[in-house]
């Protein structure tokens, strides 16, 4: 069962200026899309890591 209802559709990023989405034709392994990442999307963070407990900060990696 997921989150969301089967005809829920967002687009990630979709007015982001600090984001480029890399192809989705599977041109691209993981570690291309790191590279892309870097070389277009260098400003926006690449993951949040979120603190578990409360008081626990969150961690941008970008």
């Amino acid at each position: 069962m997921g989150f969301y209802p089967a005809d829920y559709v967002t687009v990630q990023a979709a007015t982001s200026t600090t984001f480029t989405a890399p192809p989705q034709d599977g041109s691209l392994i993981f570690p291309d899309w790191i590279d892309w990442h870097i070389e277009r999307s260098h400003d926006h963070p690449y993951a949040v890591l979120v603190g578990e407990n409360e008081g626990e900060e969150n961690v941008s990696i970008t």
